[in-house]
């Protein structure tokens, strides 16, 4: 099973869109003026796959072949992490931040991606997008201010700094749900404030005996989002 990499870059001669709107961000934030920024998307699949069918996903299916260009390579690669050439000229000292999101954070577009890679029977375990920045002419500092600031969102998003540390992408396990009950039926009024205050419920207790009594109706004990 091979960890496959698909970077989208503009085309030679198209502009960079997102580098360059991010480039004027960097700026607004009162960094320094010499900071750029170089941005590609690119896309994580996973399975048994040869290159022949990576090629034509690329081509076909991921990028447009006139106003981009699409690199194709297993991870790792060291092509992968070159900084790219922008009107003929790459920084080789330009710091890469990678950003995905983390495991078990929706992914819409990884969803439809490998969807469409099924409906073309392309045997895909697993698919995952990736923003890619390459930063030039920043200090250590302001790498890390980007990366909060501006780059991720770190609630929903993990960033690295050069290349990814993993070749697999780690497909998680069958969820079950499994409720859980809180026994209130049988608490006395103190075990009740202190359930409401360790509980994050901020109810009072004749609020706390109303909701106990209707559960003592029902003949059970509430779930933990039902008492919530």
């Amino acid at each position: 099973m091979t960890l496959w990499e698909i970077d989208i870059h503009p085309a030679d001669g198209q502009p960079d869109l997102i580098g360059t709107g991010l480039t004027a961000e960097v700026h607004e934030l009162g960094l320094p003026q010499s900071i750029r920024i170089v941005a590609a998307h690119a896309y994580l699949i996973q399975g048994a796959l040869d290159r022949t069918d990576l090629d034509k996903v690329a081509k076909g299916l991921l990028s447009d072949s006139i106003t981009e260009r699409a690199v194709v390579a297993a991870v790792p690669s060291e092509i992968l992490i070159q900084p790219p050439k922008r009107g003929g000229v790459s920084d080789a000292n330009a710091t890469l931040i990678q950003v995905l999101r983390k495991p078990g954070v929706m992914d819409p577009t990884a969803l439809s991606t490998q969807k469409a890679l099924h409906d073309l029977q392309v045997p895909a375990e697993a698919v995952r997008t990736l923003r890619k920045y390459w930063i030039s002419n920043a200090s250590s500092s302001d790498i890390d201010r980007l990366r909060q600031r501006l780059l991720a969102n770190e609630s929903i998003e993990q960033a690295y700094v050069g290349a990814l540390p993993f070749s697999a992408i780690q497909i998680g396990s069958e969820y079950h749900f499994q409720p859980i009950t809180v026994p209130i039926r049988n608490l006395n009024e103190a075990s009740l404030e202190v359930l409401s205050r360790s509980g994050q419920l901020y109810m009072t207790t004749p609020e706390m005996l109303t909701v106990q009594k209707h559960f003592q109706e029902l003949g059970r004990e509430p779930t933990d989002i039902e008492l919530e």
